[in-house]
């Protein structure tokens, strides 16, 4: 096996099986094996046919344990348990997938102790004969023909993430495919039987698509006392849909640490930010007098002043998750008395709290969050009768050059988080489900900056630089040819900022119920 380097940073000596792909957030310390508060690392397995560098097509790049070669089910079980001991992880969360998910459970059957969580994606309830024989046959009559058609009814509904596939991967995974890997595959899943009652308090969520073609959701996996979701328009990949969120916050602790590290330079270089709030301030709906305001994401309190000048009368609640942040905001407030400021994660805020607000509003945030399928869901349940919400989000056409200009130096393994903020139409398919009256519009702006020295720094003082699955690391020739490509295609340093905002309101009705 080949590992090129800067992609995997440990490799499991027995049978270099289990490893960790490289990033900059560790998620728990070597030396004394505790865990981190950001809790037990998760590891991945992936499916038939598949290895751990499938998860490079993922939404949330959150530096998982995953294998980098095909899973091995006579061995995979003693492997891992002899990695987390070598690496002195005592707990995980662990994330199967199709085959990978039967070999997750039997992990929860076997060592229930060294388990936080389980998640089980695109399972099947029973393979039968007749279909793994077919495959056989299959197999054998032509492997990469077959191989090749099976990747592509995998990817049923993402047209652009099988093109990624394509040029990325499949061309790897047909040169290195292991033949006798994935009849040991097939063998195990014809004998494998997930059944009986797993280890009592052991949180189990099964996650499925509505649209699997290889799994399909009639034949999916249950058991009792599992959190059981249907991603509606999912297919089997399900990890890389944009509704898919395991709930687990390392990436968004990452977001965190860049927006607390950035709280004292914000004000200073958060230029389009300041501009969207005097935007979406105008953009409020006139004869509309709330008292009671929740503002989403409130960073070092900007728009918590204007709202508060807007609405003198309203009661304002800010929540923001960067304690640094809320610490300048307090600096701004001059009504403590009837403007509270909150450290909290506003997902959870979302789900769980009960109160009500008249209005919901945030500027520029929400594009962080993990699920915002659920989060729209949270707001339109914390809105009053005849509730608003009104924010601000950036789209993913936001520095579109400058991701095209890093692909160029260095390839496409990199892609800027903006690529996977949602779309218009997107938005709307989520809006549409618990809210009415709904308008987005589509705002743009192009700045120019003096060097890509200026943006870099723009971005870096801003705390928007969101998480990458491939870290750049800029050395002096690599900023000389990105600043060369941005002259080249754009006449200079340049960039793009996409933004929607969104005005919707909820019914009378849907409180009544």
């Amino acid at each position: 096996m080949s590992i090129s380097p800067g992609t995997w940073q440990r490799v499991l000596r027995s049978s270099n099986q289990i490893v960790v792909v490289e990033n900059s957030l560790f998620f728990h310390s070597r030396k004394s094996g505790r865990q981190s508060r950001l809790g037990p690392p998760l590891v991945f397995l992936p499916g038939w046919g598949f290895d751990g560098r499938i998860m490079g097509l993922a939404k949330f790049p959150e530096g998982w344990i995953s294998p980098s070669v095909q899973l091995n089910p006579a061995t995979l079980l003693a492997d891992l348990v002899e990695y987390l001991d070598q690496e002195k992880i005592e707990r995980i969360g662990l994330v199967g997938w199709s085959m990978g998910a039967n070999l997750a459970f039997d992990f929860a059957k076997r060592y229930p102790e060294r388990l936080a969580v389980l998640y089980l994606l695109s399972m099947r309830n029973v393979w039968p004969i007749a279909e793994l024989d077919q495959i056989r046959q299959d197999l054998a009559g032509g492997g990469s023909s077959f191989m090749q058609a099976f990747y592509r009814k995998c990817f049923a509904g993402y047209k652009e993430e099988y093109k990624i596939f394509q040029d990325r991967f499949e061309r790897r995974y047909l040169a290195e495919m292991n033949a006798d890997l994935l009849a040991r595959g097939l063998d195990y899943l014809q004998t494998s039987n997930p059944a009986g009652p797993l280890a009592a308090g052991l949180e189990v969520h099964i996650i499925h698509g509505g649209r699997d073609i290889i799994a399909p959701v009639s034949q999916m996996f249950t058991m009792a006392g599992a959190r059981v979701k249907v991603v509606k328009r999912g297919g089997h990949p399900i990890f890389i849909d944009h509704n898919f969120s395991t709930g687990v916050n390392q990436r968004k602790e990452v977001i965190r640490r860049k927006f607390s590290r950035a709280a004292a330079t914000y004000d200073q270089s958060a230029k389009i930010q300041k501009k969207l709030t005097a935007e979406l301030i105008t953009r409020m709906p006139e004869n509309f007098a709330p008292k009671t305001i929740l503002e989403i994401g409130c960073g070092t309190g900007n728009y918590t002043v204007q709202l508060a000048d807007k609405y003198s009368g309203a009661q304002i609640m800010a929540l923001d998750f960067s304690e640094e942040m809320i610490a300048l905001a307090k600096d701004k407030i001059s009504e403590p008395q009837r403007i509270t400021l909150r450290c909290q994660d506003a997902e959870d805020f979302l789900r769980r709290d009960k109160g009500r607000f008249e209005l919901i509003t945030a500027n520029a945030t929400m594009q962080w969050f993990d699920d915002l399928e659920a989060s729209f869901h949270g707001v339109s349940r914390l809105l009053g009768p005849g509730g608003m919400f009104v924010g601000s989000v950036f789209g993913p056409q936001t520095l579109f050059e400058l991701g095209l200009g890093m692909k160029e130096i260095f390839g496409d393994d990199f892609c800027l988080p903006s690529s996977s903020f949602l779309d218009m139409d997107q938005f709307r398919e989520i809006l549409a489900k618990d809210f009415i009256d709904i308008e987005i519009d589509q705002w743009s702006t192009v700045r120019q900056y003096d060097s890509l020295f200026a943006l870099l720094r723009q971005i870096k003082k801003t705390g928007t630089a969101g998480w990458q699955s491939v870290t750049p690391v800029f050395s002096r020739s690599r900023l000389a040819r990105l600043e060369k490509w941005f002259v080249r295609e754009f006449g200079g340093c340049r960039t793009t900022y996409q933004v929607y905002f969104i005005r919707c309101g909820v019914t009378i009705q849907q409180h009544s119920i």
